[in-house]
């Protein structure tokens, strides 16, 4: 199979709606990480009676214009602790470059999202119809990981 590189059958599926035709169209470049040793970022939660430290790869950065996409996929219910530790130390590394980058007069903005195949449908509507920035998008599992 050509998509051998996605192990896990979340990622599979959000890979081949990255490979249609419409959606080629819409994105000028899009990456799959690696699970390890390619943007790597940190984060800290508590386990029990444990605070543990660990880092993540988002799964995709997908390029449209000036903004990169950066993707998480989980699985529909996957609102575990772990997950909303990643979610918010995510966004909040995102926000931080993002002011690096307005501060240097760089016009190119990150915006991260945990997506699961129960979103897949409404992120692509999004993305063809050109609203994924106009608009906030929020998946049923960010959501979830807010909460």
């Amino acid at each position: 199979s050509k998509y051998r590189a996605t192990k896990q059958e979340p990622e599979r599926k959000f890979t081949e709606l990255l490979t249609t035709q419409k959606m080629s169209e819409k994105i000028d470049a899009w990456v799959k990480s690696r699970d390890q040793n390619f943007y790597s970022i940190e984060y800290s939660w508590r386990k029990g009676e444990h605070t543990v430290q660990n880092s993540f790869n988002p799964d995709y950065f997908l390029k449209f214009g000036k903004y990169i996409v950066v993707i998480e996929i989980k699985a529909d219910d996957d609102d575990s602790e772990e997950n909303k530790a990643k979610y918010k130390w995510a966004q909040t590394h995102f926000e931080k470059l993002n002011e690096e980058l307005s501060k240097t007069g760089i016009d190119q903005h990150y915006i991260f999202h945990f997506l699961s195949p129960g979103n897949y449908s409404e992120f692509v509507e999004y993305a063809l119809n050109g609203k994924l920035f106009e608009h906030e998008f929020r998946s049923a599992l960010e959501l979830k990981l807010l909460s």
